[in-house]
């Protein structure tokens, strides 16, 4: 097999290994979602037959991906065209889209708030995005190019990851 080959199996390998043991597996499909930032899709994989089902057509430059609690939603942020476009993982299509500030880069879903908390690299700042009335209730400055997001289920979240900072902000 020649080595291009052979790095593209493996590769394809060990992220249908990781998806699996992550719980980024689609609810009832087993499928695996891969986004492409250059070409703006998703690659749905079927990991038993290590084939592609589906090439899904996106908002442009897709990044960070989380599913809803019971799978049967993706949100996926879109950075080019600052929104987080939602799909619906039984039909494999978009459904829907959720406006955000500049340039979203992650996120990190609180369903029982029924909010997303989005970092806006370009924007510097936090979206809080009312998931069902498609609206930002607040936005939070977070300093030059925010990278991360983690919504604890018990205590307040801290945005950290921030270029420029070499730890979290100060509370």
């Amino acid at each position: 097999m020649p080595i291009r080959e052979h790095l593209a199996a493996s590769s394809l390998a060990a992220l249908l290994l990781v998806a699996a043991s992550s719980g980024g597996l689609a609810k009832d499909t087993g499928l695996v979602f891969v986004s492409n930032e250059r070409t703006n899709n998703l690659i749905i994989i079927d990991p038993k037959a290590n084939t592609v089902v589906k090439d899904l057509k996106t908002s442009r430059r897709p990044r960070d991906m989380h599913f809803n609690a019971d799978h049967t939603k993706l949100y996926v942020a879109c950075g080019d065209d600052d929104v987080i476009d939602v799909i619906d993982v039984a039909k494999l299509e978009v459904v829907g889209k959720l406006s955000t500030g500049a340039s979203p880069e992650t996120f990190g879903i609180d369903e029982s708030r029924r909010r997303i908390y989005v970092s806006n690299e370009e924007g510097s700042s936090l979206s809080i995005i009312d998931i069902d009335q498609n609206i930002i209730v607040q936005e939070v400055p977070t300093g030059a190019e925010p990278e991360g997001v983690l919504v604890s289920e018990n205590k307040p979240f801290r945005l950290c990851d921030v270029r420029g900072w070499r730890s979290c902000p100060p509370r």
